[in-house]
């Protein structure tokens, strides 16, 4: 790598390039199982639900920063597919409570242990001081982006 400061062009152009060598790497498959048949808001949901005991559907399409209609398309998607089910809340029965159901979990279970396994193949290509780094920039980089700031 060259010794100049990397700005946002050059890091824009080095994320893109990243994401186009995974994606045109057949060895590649991130999403197997049953995953690859889903699109990425069906996916997004069934991670969200993965991590929950149960969300309403305005809790996912807030999450999600969609409108009501496409969870609510999504979420049907993956009840029909059975990774997710619909169940009443004990308070409201009027209120939908989504889950997630055993076939979803093994799904994402099967599909966290692939990205797990390519990330671990990844990281013992790198030396101590490389994986500290990366470690430090990815957890640093989920803090800032989690406070969703303005773009």
């Amino acid at each position: 790598m060259k010794d100049k400061k990397m700005g946002a062009p050059e890091l824009f152009n080095h994320i893109v390039d990243i994401v186009r060598s995974v994606r045109s790497n057949k060895k590649i498959e991130l999403f197997r199982g049953g995953m690859e048949k889903l699109n990425f808001a069906q996916i997004t949901a069934l991670y969200f639900l993965y991590d929950s005991s149960g969300m309403t559907m305005g809790e996912l399409s807030g999450l999600a920063r969609v409108k009501m209609p496409t969870m609510t398309d999504t979420m049907a998607a993956l009840v029909s597919a059975g990774y997710a089910a619909r169940k009443h809340s004990k308070k409201d029965r009027r209120q939908v409570i989504m889950t997630i159901t055993e076939k979803g979990k093994k799904l994402v279970n099967y599909n966290r242990g692939i990205g797990i396994d390519y990330i671990e193949k990844f990281l013992k290509q790198l030396n101590p001081v490389e994986r500290k780094i990366v470690n430090v920039f990815v957890a640093r980089t989920k803090e800032i982006l989690t406070k969703r700031f303005e773009v």
